[in-house]
């Protein structure tokens, strides 16, 4: 029986406009899968809801940088998640295409999400790849 490499964690986000109603998703990695990141909402009961959005690793350490000190100053990604700058200390925005019933909120939904929270599981992310032997172009 082989046993892949993973990561699996929590992750608490905040809505931008409702920072009082945290939500929860669900971030995964699997060494046999590389080249993607698996963020799922959960409910109140733990059970995943049909909001799942994917991205590439590399796109923490673009949003997170060498510096985590040097704020950034544009947003990173290309696809349906973006992570940028936000005026909130120590945390950073992640902007993800709004499900069909968000749609006339302008296409976009903003969560803000702490930068040492998302660093440790970019951090998890790249153990994960070294234990699995995944080069940093893999």
């Amino acid at each position: 029986m082989s046993t892949v490499p993973e990561m699996v964690e929590d992750l608490t986000l905040w809505p931008a406009t409702e920072l009082d109603r945290p939500l929860v998703a669900m971030l995964s990695y699997r060494a046999d899968n590389p080249h993607v990141v698996r963020m799922a909402f959960v409910d109140a009961c733990e059970h995943e809801t049909p909001f799942i959005y994917t991205f590439a690793p590399g796109l923490l350490a673009r949003a997170l940088g060498e510096d985590l000190t040097q704020d950034l100053a544009e947003p990173a990604g290309d696809g349906e998640v973006h992570i940028g700058p936000t005026e909130v200390s120590g945390r950073l925005v992640l902007s993800l295409i709004a499900p069909d019933l968000l749609r006339d909120s302008g296409g976009r939904f903003e969560l803000l999400v702490e930068r040492a929270r998302l660093q440790a599981v970019a951090e998890q992310i790249a153990a994960v790849r070294d234990l699995a032997g995944l080069g940093v172009g893999s």
